[in-house]
């Protein structure tokens, strides 16, 4: 339980972190702030839909997009 909650505590922080240095205004950071806290727990349980939207954290998108090019470029014949 330890384990979770500091893994919790840190990607608050880190999305926190970024959040801050990618918003022009408070309100703008408030309201983002808001939607990746509450995506965090669905990340962590795998639900990823709204991950690209709300997180500066979640990479589970950006490597699948990379195993799939890895698997097409693997599988696909010279000269296609």
């Amino acid at each position: 339980m330890r384990k979770l909650a500091s893994c919790l505590r840190c990607r608050v922080r880190i999305e926190l972190k970024r959040l801050r240095k990618q918003s022009c205004s408070d309100e703008l950071f408030l309201r983002s702030a808001k939607f990746a806290i509450e995506n965090i727990m669905h990340c962590f349980s795998g639900d990823h839909k709204m991950c690209k939207e709300r997180s500066r954290v979640c990479t589970y998108r950006v490597n699948q997009l990379v195993q799939t090019f890895a698997l097409w470029r693997a599988t696909s014949t010279p000269g296609e």
